[in-house]
């Protein structure tokens, strides 16, 4: 259970949070961003800027990410952010709504590569 307050305190910093003041919904609901890009009450390009640094930040250096299938070594190219390692394979760079709903550039086929 919530504690007395809780809910309207949630609401009211959610509604203070730059970018996501449009999603709360009086004090019934806060939509999920994902579901606000549609009906334009989040910005479509609310990532970009961090998507941006971190594409910018691994034309020059290597990302090493570990897995159970071993170590995964990427860096970006272009448009491309390409890993190497026990399997090779290439990410587009995301969009706003990729992140959020793990869609595009963040989809399948680079699933199987757990």
């Amino acid at each position: 259970a919530l504690k007395a307050g809780a809910r309207s305190r949630i609401f009211s910093e959610i509604g203070r949070t730059p970018g996501f003041g449009k999603l709360v919904v009086g004090d019934k609901r806060v939509i999920a961003p994902s579901h606000g890009l549609d009906a334009g009450l989040f910005d479509g390009n609310y990532f970009a800027p961090y998507i941006d640094r971190a594409w910018n930040a691994y034309t020059s250096k290597d990302l090493k990410v570990t897995t159970n299938r071993g170590t995964f070594t990427g860096r970006v190219s272009g448009n491309q952010f390409t890993f190497r390692g026990p399997a090779q394979f290439s990410i587009a760079k995301p969009s706003t709504r990729d992140v959020l709903f793990c869609h595009g550039a963040l989809q399948a086929p680079n699933d199987g590569l757990r």
